[in-house]
């Protein structure tokens, strides 16, 4: 953030590559982060889980059919204004995916919703077994990790292990990012 800043940054979005902020164009974004300029607050962005109307398709074209997740959000991605940053002369951080701001006194911060953020996780079994067993590693050698934290891709091992692979299973996988439960097989008729 420190650099960022210092560049002169008026705003910070913490996304991955497979997470795009839900507008039409740079003048629709300024609009939605407007009320930020002086706010003592994050920016928050609903964060809804996707899944590509045609599989095994590593990249995404801006005219890619996608699915959403039939739930509502669960999570947010958080946009850090600069007023923010000053405000704790820098001394603030984010958890881990990007959900939450946290306070020098490691508290979570209050955020303003200002839109939505498309998130899609996962594109081929292929890409999905390589994303489950990095992220469950990466979980592992956490010295401060949680327990319940980050389940689904080892919930997504046990599948892969089992020999349960099949398109209906990539798209439980997505469902499951903010399902919190078991993966449940979805097929492309569950989500008409």
């Amino acid at each position: 953030m420190q650099y960022a800043f210092n560049k002169d940054a008026d705003f910070i979005f913490f996304l991955d590559c497979d997470e795009f902020i839900q507008v039409m164009d740079r003048e629709q974004l300024e609009k939605k982060v407007f009320g930020l300029y002086d706010s003592a607050k994050a920016g928050s962005f609903h964060w809804i889980n996707c899944v590509t109307d045609i599989l095994d398709r590593l990249l995404l074209k801006y005219n890619t059919g996608i699915w959403t997740n039939p739930d509502p959000p669960k999570f947010v991605m958080v946009c850090v204004p600069r007023s923010l940053y000053k405000k704790y002369s820098g001394n603030i951080s984010r958890c881990q995916g990007n959900h939450q701001v946290i306070d020098p006194e490691s508290n979570f911060m209050s955020t303003t919703e200002i839109g939505w953020s498309i998130h899609v996780p996962v594109r081929s079994l292929e890409q999905l077994k390589v994303k489950a067993i990095q992220s469950s590693l990466s979980h592992l050698i956490r010295p401060n990790r949680l327990p319940d934290e980050n389940h689904q891709f080892f919930e997504m091992l046990k599948m892969i292990s089992r020999g349960e692979m099949s398109d209906d299973f990539i798209r439980g996988c997505v469902y499951l990012y903010q399902n919190e439960t078991k993966i449940i097989p979805i097929s492309k008729s569950d989500l008409t």
